[in-house]
């Protein structure tokens, strides 16, 4: 009985750490949205510029 609440738990928190994961990620993109345009423009305007995280 304690084993099936233990993984009852922890399927739930490996639910919870993707889904914070995930919004982690989401947060990221929408951040650096800016910078990768800004940095495709510079790509364009200067050839063989390069852009590393």
């Amino acid at each position: 009985r304690d084993r099936m609440q233990l993984k009852k738990w922890e399927l739930l928190s490996a639910h919870a750490a993707a889904d914070s994961a995930e919004r982690l990620l989401i947060s990221f993109r929408k951040r650096f949205q800016a910078t990768e345009d800004a940095t495709a423009l510079s790509a364009d305007v200067t050839p063989g510029f390069s852009f590393h995280f």
